[in-house]
């Protein structure tokens, strides 16, 4: 193939063969056309450039994202799966959800009035309970080992299923998004989006483009010895399109850290992610005053530069889902407040969407 619909091979362009082998995620070219499909878990021709690859074709598992009926009836494993599926505008087609899946708001109403059923937590999805809502595909997420083994056991029992990646960056979150649209019939709204969020995400980061780098620190608590986002977590990936730097970029994922780092990295600033704190001043005030010895020793505990996000901007920083971009502009108003017109408290919780200008639209609450 050298040319398909008027798009023909040029210099820096061109049509190839491309398979992804069984139990694999990863796509490779052929040197031949001399193959047999069966061997692979898909097979097409893609127009690409000699640096990319082509779109994701397999979930998390390896299995085929394509050749889904349209879902009518839709169970979703993990709040990051709902979010993708309330994103798509596909709310209506939920039927059961995980115990924590709290977003789009519509939901909760659904699930009061028992349209929708809970099929049990993140960690421990009940095989029986999602069976029970007769569902034609069920979304799981691959970074819990049981919701694969559910998924798996689903997918043998004749009920379609797919197995998002890992959040470990923006691109990974598109790719999610593209997967849940094509998997549930919605291929088209999973393209706007993804060019939604990537017109939010560039209005942001072009926003912040000339500020100076600040040294950040995002936190799940303020202890001694906190997990902290490392690399290949999708808020390290913000941090570095915001033009600051991720203090403990050196880490994968999120990492624990010990005491000895949190003095030694030295944040500018720190944001703690955590439901154990209100967003209120007396709040944030005894949060502050109760900090460990190490974290004292820092810029951001000598300028009061310590944030505390919690109750629903928790849930927006804690899940890989396409409200990303509203994650980057709250970020990058708490990093480079000079940049803004919106002043942001030191404590943000259910009324984030109030300091929200340019991603505001992209709530995708329905």
């Amino acid at each position: 193939v050298t040319e398909s619909n008027g798009v023909s091979n040029n210099d820096t362009h061109s049509w190839g063969l491309w398979y992804v082998v069984k139990n694999s995620t990863s796509w490779s070219k052929s040197d031949s056309y001399d193959i047999d499909m069966r061997n692979y878990s898909i097979v097409a021709w893609a127009y690409r450039d000699s640096e990319t690859t082509p779109t994701v074709a397999v979930d998390a598992t390896g299995v085929s994202i394509y050749g889904y009926p349209q879902a009518m009836r839709i169970v979703t494993l993990s709040p990051v799966a709902t979010e993708t599926v309330g994103a798509l505008k596909a709310t209506g087609a939920i039927v059961g959800m995980d115990y924590y899946s709290n977003y789009p708001n519509s939901l909760n109403k659904a699930r009061t009035e028992g349209r929708i059923a809970t099929v049990g937590t993140y960690t421990d999805p009940s095989y029986e309970l999602i069976m029970k809502q007769s569902p034609d595909i069920v979304i799981a997420d691959s970074t819990q080992y049981n919701q694969v083994q559910v998924a798996k056991a689903i997918r043998d029992a004749g009920v379609n299923s797919v197995a998002l990646y890992q959040g470990e960056d923006m691109d990974t979150i598109y790719d999610n998004t593209f997967i849940v649209g094509t998997a549930i019939g919605y291929e088209m709204t999973a393209k706007n989006i993804i060019a939604e969020d990537g017109l939010g995400a560039k209005a942001v980061a072009s926003k912040v483009a000339f500020t100076d780098k600040k040294r950040v620190m995002v936190a799940l608590s303020p202890d001694s010895a906190p997990y902290v986002a490392g690399n290949y977590t999708y808020v390290n990936d913000i941090i570095n399109t915001i033009s600051a730097e991720n203090a403990f970029g050196s880490m994968k994922g999120w990492a624990h850290a010990n005491t000895e780092m949190i003095a030694q990295k030295n944040a500018d600033v720190i944001i703690i992610v955590t439901e154990s704190y209100k967003a209120t001043q007396a709040e944030w005030d005894y949060m502050y005053s109760h900090l460990p010895d190490a974290w004292k020793l820092t810029n951001a505990y000598a300028n009061k530069e310590i944030y505390l996000v919690t109750g629903k901007a928790a849930d927006l920083a804690s899940r890989a889902a396409p409200r990303f971009p509203q994650l980057s502009e709250l970020l990058a108003e708490i990093i480079h407040p000079d940049s803004f017109e919106t002043e942001v408290p030191k404590y943000i919780g259910d009324e984030y969407r109030d300091y929200l200008t340019i991603t505001k639209y992209l709530s995708y609450d329905n």
